[in-house]
């Protein structure tokens, strides 16, 4: 149950990576202090910003109980508790929902401040719709991908990097189901895979949750004019962008209460 946890701690250091040592970085014969102080947020003990016990705990708050599977969509929002603006995590997460990003959510964000842009998608019901494919695997190549936690149901990966184009589009993820050795004090090698796993992006589960580093609001702003701009050939966007988030408050007639099951298999027709 827990592996969608632990993708998302390998995302999450990725994006603490890129704070701390920039994305060019890249494992050497030592390992610099930096790196370090960033393995001890993902520490297997409870005190850790980012261990699996607070994400864990976080879920019980948003109303899933420990041992229970979490979905991209708990994931994001667990996330989203557990690294807020202004709190002991070094860099705040923002969760975006309904499968979009609207100005109005950065807006409020300090203008020199850096941030993950998390956001929880489901783009078909057993397979990924096929106009999805090449927009994700464009995505996958931007300065500002994270990559994206997803695989198949109960079973995910974090996948990190991709190589071709639309649908023979293959994709990088490393796998946390391998098991590793628990050390005090930490020992970065079993945190450090030396290699990763492909498979092909066209046989993906279709609900994931993508995320995105931004060094700063304008950071994110370019981020929105690039998926704004992703050739979607007359489908539907990965991601919809847009200016001020609804009020869906406001709306007139039915009202449908949808009870996320956390695999997002939420289909309005």
């Amino acid at each position: 149950w827990g592996c969608m946890l632990r993708s998302g701690q390998m995302m999450m250091a990725e994006a603490h990576m890129r704070l701390k040592l920039g994305r060019d970085w890249r494992l050497g014969d030592t390992v610099p202090g930096e790196m370090l102080e960033i393995l001890k947020l993902f520490h297997d003990v409870p005190e850790a910003p980012l261990s699996i016990h607070k994400l864990a705990t976080a879920g019980v708050d948003v109303g899933k109980p420990i041992g229970q599977w979490f979905g991209p969509n708990t994931l994001c929002a667990v996330l989203s508790r557990v690294c807020p603006s202004g709190g002991k995590c070094p860099l705040p997460v923002l969760a975006c929902e309904d499968s979009a990003i609207y100005a109005s959510d950065i807006e409020h964000l300090s203008p020199d401040s850096p941030f993950c842009l998390l956001v929880p998608l489901r783009h078909g019901l057993d397979e990924i719709h096929p106009s999805m494919v090449p927009q994700l695997a464009v995505s996958l190549t931007w300065p500002e991908s994270l990559g994206f936690v997803g695989g198949r149901e109960q079973y995910a990966f974090w996948f990190f990097g991709v190589h071709g184009e639309g649908m023979e589009a293959r994709v990088h993820y490393l796998d946390p189901h391998s098991v590793q050795s628990h050390t005090v004090p930490l020992d970065h090698l079993t945190y450090l895979p030396r290699a990763s796993t492909t498979t092909s992006l066209a046989s993906i589960d279709p609900s994931m949750a993508l995320g995105f580093y931004c060094s700063n609001r304008a950071a994110a702003e370019e981020l929105l004019r690039k998926i704004s701009g992703l050739n979607f050939s007359g489908g539907y966007p990965l991601i919809a962008t847009g200016g001020t988030r609804p009020d869906f408050s406001k709306l007139t007639g039915a009202e449908i209460a949808c009870e996320d099951s956390d695999d997002d298999s939420v289909v309005l027709l």
